[in-house]
């Protein structure tokens, strides 16, 4: 990947953890290496294709003196958050901060931490089987999208599907996100982790009934296999709840492991939990990804037949009557429709 260095930018600010460096301030040196496809600007010679690393300059001396904190490492990972905020292009930060002036009782000539950050994107499945389980479905999607490092890129077709696992309990309402965040594996399991319980997630029983249940299911082309977390989840290719759902937004996506794509994974699934969708009449197919609404939430205006904005689910005909108390498939311009109360 490209590159664009800006090295030992000096800028006095006023972080430490003694009164003193918070009172006084000091000089820290900041270095940006900011990664980035630079070809077409290189071919263009145009400015607007890149990034402007002046106007970096003054953004980074703005994020260091717009905020007090007592540690170079959240100094470090605020101005890494915010280039990646500001500069859409850029794919990955790697910022050092230098501490010239560090309050220790020996010769040194700097303190540093560097951190790296980057764009990840990861598919993450979501189901519901207690209490309001497509309200809660919206709240566990707004509440990824509202975190500063996450951005849903799509939310897949939402369907019920039969219980996993051999537990006796309520259907399920299934999915799959595909996100964008900037938090490494364990950092983004663990804002997962936070939303489940805030929706009320207890675990009481394995593959037992839940408000919501959150699992990464891809991340990046990664292979993870730890104690918190394994990567690809291991169960995935046995699940068509997930995978269809994940075909629907990412059909050619490969399996890293298996080489496979989620469609041919899909192909060989033996157990069937969740319906496969019909090819409905009017040109559009169901597998089109969108959000779940119920027809009555749709605004009046976008109940133009075929028009980009409704595709008819499994269960509803081609006219977009409903032939049962499934759902449509709402292409809207935004995510806020799923704010009203199904």
């Amino acid at each position: 990947m490209d590159e664009i260095r800006i090295e030992r930018l000096r800028i006095y600010a006023h972080h430490g953890y003694f009164a003193d460096e918070k009172w006084n301030g000091q000089y820290f040196e900041v270095s940006v290496i900011l990664k980035l496809p630079l070809q077409d600007a290189g071919v263009s010679d145009a400015i607007a294709n890149t990034v402007d690393y002046a106007a970096v300059c003054e953004y980074i001396a703005a994020k260091m003196t717009e905020k007090t904190f007592d540690l170079i490492e959240t100094v470090a990972e605020f101005l890494a958050d915010s280039l990646m905020d500001q500069y859409e292009a850029v794919r990955e930060a790697v910022v050092e901060v230098r501490k010239p002036d560090a309050p220790i009782s020996m010769e040194v000539s700097y303190v540093s931490v560097k951190v790296t950050r980057q764009r990840h994107l990861a598919y993450v499945a979501f189901g519901s089987n207690l209490g309001d389980s497509r309200a809660l479905i919206q709240q566990a999607v707004d509440l990824v999208d509202q975190d500063r490092r996450c951005k849903v890129l799509e939310v897949s077709p939402i369907r019920k599907s039969t219980p996993y696992g051999g537990v006796e309990q309520a259907d399920y309402y299934n999915g799959v996100m595909e996100v964008e965040t900037y938090y490494e594996p364990l950092m983004f399991l663990k804002c997962l982790q936070e939303i489940e319980i805030k929706l009320g997630r207890k675990r009481k029983v394995r593959w037992g009934p839940r408000t919501m249940d959150l699992d990464i299911l891809l991340f990046d082309r990664m292979v993870i296999d730890s104690k918190e977390l394994i990567v690809p989840h291991p169960d995935m290719q046995n699940r068509d709840f997930v995978l269809l759902p994940l075909s629907e937004i990412a059909p050619y996506l490969r399996h890293p492991l298996l080489h496979k794509t989620i469609g041919e994974l899909l192909e060989d699934v033996k157990e069937s939990h969740m319906e496969v969708p019909s090819e409905p009449k009017g040109g559009h197919r169901a597998s089109q990804s969108g959000y779940v609404v119920d027809p009555k939430d749709i605004p009046e205006e976008a109940k133009t037949q075929h028009k980009g904005n409704e595709v008819p689910m499994a269960g509803t005909s081609g006219t977009g009557n409903p032939q049962s108390n499934d759902s449509y498939v709402y292409r809207g311009k935004s995510k806020n429709i799923l704010t009203k109360k199904f």
